[in-house]
């Protein structure tokens, strides 16, 4: 047996073991993508484990979260950076539009924390190199970066790199190392993403949260809620986090007003406010959607379909109805345009005859 296992060095130290309490306390509650956060942890277990005070942890990894929305991405890198410790820097990918509005953007956040970039003393060169401090930037919708922004990426986040050169003004030059900078990005479109920004990340794919998820964090959130309530609410919620708790915090109010007299009244009466005609969740816009498509018996383009409903924007049809209709598997999507499955019509059936018996 080599000497290495003789001494058991893969054993927990005392360093891994108060590194995975710290990690586990930071994600304690987080609900859903159980896999996908178990890598994120044990990164963030072996930075805090192989850190060597005063100098902060160093993430090495740089993360690419992806998924549809509502599906906890900033909420992980806010948990992320905040595990390790560093200040967090939210920015939105439409933003950063060259390398230079990306640092101005940061120098403008580490200002309001009281930290600056330092001039890296001694240095005599003629272009002089800032050192910034340790701190964690989050870039959602990062696919909206130009494809030349993101390849003046490509040094930044090299691990043997972390540095990028930028142009200020009347021609002035600076170089801006990152050594100890945090890199969270996310998107909802991967593949609209540079091959070589890709790969220089960790992947880290998150899927959308069930009804029974979603329950969870609502009781969490609003444990006084009945039962009753937190079913119907996270049923309705199309699976959105922050959906269903603006549903449980109206519902609490109606309750309040209504003195819990009448639960499903109340829950009822919230839902209608919204436009939810079904437990499920599926609104009057849902149902308009359907019936679009019920009646043509044919693929629907997009076009057509936003014709119809001229009432509604687009962004609402193709962000919020048409994935609650995927999910819920009434509608598919071919190269011919949008079609209602059986299930789908059946549903539709279903609805006329709950509405005609409610007239």
């Amino acid at each position: 047996m080599s000497r290495c296992a003789d001494q058991g060095w893969w054993r927990m130290s005392d360093q891994v073991q108060a590194a995975r309490a710290h990690v586990e306390a930071g994600f304690s509650g987080f609900v859903g993508n159980k896999d996908a956060i178990y890598s994120i942890k044990r990164a963030l277990i072996v930075a805090l484990a192989t850190a060597k005070p005063p100098e902060p942890p160093s993430l090495s990894r740089v993360f690419l979260l992806q998924g549809s929305p509502s599906t906890g991405k900033t909420e992980i890198a806010r948990r992320t950076m905040a595990t390790l410790g560093v200040p967090f820097i939210r920015l939105d990918g439409r933003g950063v539009k060259t390398r230079e509005k990306l640092f101005a953007m940061i120098d403008e956040a580490l200002l309001a924390q009281n930290l600056n970039p330092v001039r890296r003393p001694g240095d005599s060169a003629t272009i002089p190199v800032f050192d910034y401090p340790a701190f964690g930037v989050f870039i959602d919708e990062v696919h909206m970066m130009s494809e030349r922004t993101q390849e003046a990426f490509l040094t930044l986040l090299e691990a043997d790199d972390r540095m990028m050169m930028l142009d200020g003004e009347g021609g002035r030059r600076r170089m801006a190392s990152v050594k100890k900078t945090v890199w969270v990005f996310a998107t909802t479109k991967p593949s609209d993403l540079d091959r070589a920004f890709r790969s220089r990340c960790i992947e880290i794919s998150l899927s959308r949260y069930t009804v029974e998820e979603v329950a969870v964090m609502v009781r969490a959130r609003y444990p006084d809620l009945p039962e009753e309530a937190v079913t119907t609410i996270s049923a309705c919620s199309r699976c959105v986090p922050r959906q269903a708790f603006t549903m449980a915090e109206e519902v609490a109010e109606e309750l309040m007003l209504d003195g819990h007299a009448d639960v499903r009244g109340c829950v009822r009466r919230v839902m209608n406010g919204r436009g939810v005609m079904f437990a499920n969740g599926t609104t009057r816009d849902d149902l308009r959607y359907m019936e679009l498509l019920y009646r043509e018996r044919r693929p629907v383009g997009e076009s057509l379909i936003e014709q119809v409903m001229h009432d509604l924007d687009g962004a609402r049809i193709s962000e919020d109805i048409e994935p609650f209709l995927l999910l819920k598997q009434y509608i598919s999507i071919t190269s011919k345009g949008r079609v209602i499955t059986t299930a789908g019509q059946q549903f539709v059936r279903d609805a006329r005859d709950i509405l005609e018996s409610s007239r």
